[in-house]
Formats: C-alpha cells, sequence, structure tokens
C-alpha cells in the first residue's frame, strides 16, 4: 500500500532501489550514527524495507524492520536524505515499517 503527502510517496522498497538505499545508508554509516549496509546485504532483506520517494523515484528516506521472532523485532536502517531533513519523512517511514 502505497501513502502520498507533499508529493512524497511511502511504499515497499523494490529492487530498482538498492543503489539509493545503499548510498543513503552507508552516507550515515560514514559518521557512525547507522550500521554499515551494503548493497547485496539491503537486497537480501529488500522486502523488510519502505521508502520514501520524490516523484523522480528518488529515495528520501528508509526503515526497515527485521523480525526475529513473532514477538521481537528490530527496526533498523532508519535514515533520511540530508536535504529532506524535518519534513517528517523519517516518520512516515517508520510508521509504514
Amino acid at each position: 500500500r502505497e501513502i502520498r503527502r507533499d508529493r512524497v510517496t511511502v511504499r515497499r522498497a523494490r529492487p530498482s532501489d538498492v543503489p539509493q538505499l545503499a548510498a543513503l545508508v552507508c552516507d550515515w554509516a560514514t559518521e557512525e550514527r547507522l550500521l554499515p549496509r551494503c548493497a547485496a546485504q539491503i537486497a537480501l532483506a529488500l522486502d523488510d524495507y519502505v521508502v520514501a520517494v520524490d516523484p523522480r523515484g528518488r529515495v528520501l528516506a528508509c526503515a526497515a524492520v527485521r523480525e526475529y521472532s513473532p514477538s521481537l523485532a528490530e527496526l533498523v536502517s532508519v535514515a533520511t536524505a540530508r536535504e529532506a531533513h524535518g519534513r517528517g519523512l523519517g516518520r512516515l517511514v517508520v510508521a509504514a515499517a
């Protein structure tokens, strides 16, 4: 299910999003604010990811939920592109995840 708000669409991640997801996560990982994840790791867990994209398909934010058991899950790779900060996109992807 897609959510649209202010020209941004929140949806499940697609294989074509993997390079942008990896770049977004790695950008924050270089500052040690996120754990690094390479494109291959993201691709393997793609079903866990939700993204917020602009009308051109550019990934502005992401979040993933890694489920370990029916009663235990972890929110991972929550990131927002620097130029998109302050727009509530992190909150949207977390809620959608």
